[in-house]
């Protein structure tokens, strides 16, 4: 007969195995994996030419002038973060709007709707017309109108 003490303990190393495979893996996955924009690769000292290339490119984004909203010329880090954050604060700040000025403009604003037009609206669309919708549109863009 087989003896259970057996089989428990080969079941262990066989489980103690496979998570040393499964972590053996990982790690050559981890080494393999290259960046795509041809950084340095693992285990290499990138060359005086690829660190001058590096470095040009980042001096290049960097902004170190704009003109803020009074048309003033900034050049600092300082300054220049100033700038965006007050632009941005009015771009997003809240607009008072009186009630009654809502209300006037829901009045006076919105026209109704022709009922021969509201029934075409409020008609349930097919299967079919939406498969022919969708399929109009070029593939592999968003549906909707360009900017």
């Amino acid at each position: 007969m087989r003896d259970p003490g057996k089989h428990a303990d080969k079941m262990l190393k066989l489980k103690s195995l496979k998570a040393k495979i499964v972590r053996l893996n990982n790690t050559y996955r981890q080494q393999v994996m290259l960046n795509t924009a041809e950084q340095d690769r693992i285990e290499e000292t990138p060359s005086l030419d690829h660190l001058i290339k590096n470095r040009k490119m980042q001096e290049n984004r960097m902004i170190s002038t704009i003109h803020d909203d009074n048309g003033v010329t900034q050049g600092t880090s300082p300054a220049i973060l100033k700038a965006f954050t007050t632009h941005f604060q009015k771009a997003f700040q809240s607009i008072d709007v009186k009630e009654d000025c809502m209300e006037k403009v829901l009045q006076h604003g919105i026209r109704p709707i022709p009922p021969e037009i509201n029934s075409t609206l409020t008609e349930t669309i097919t299967v079919g017309e939406l498969w022919k919708a969708v399929s109009q549109g070029k593939p592999h863009k968003a549906p909707g109108a360009e900017a």
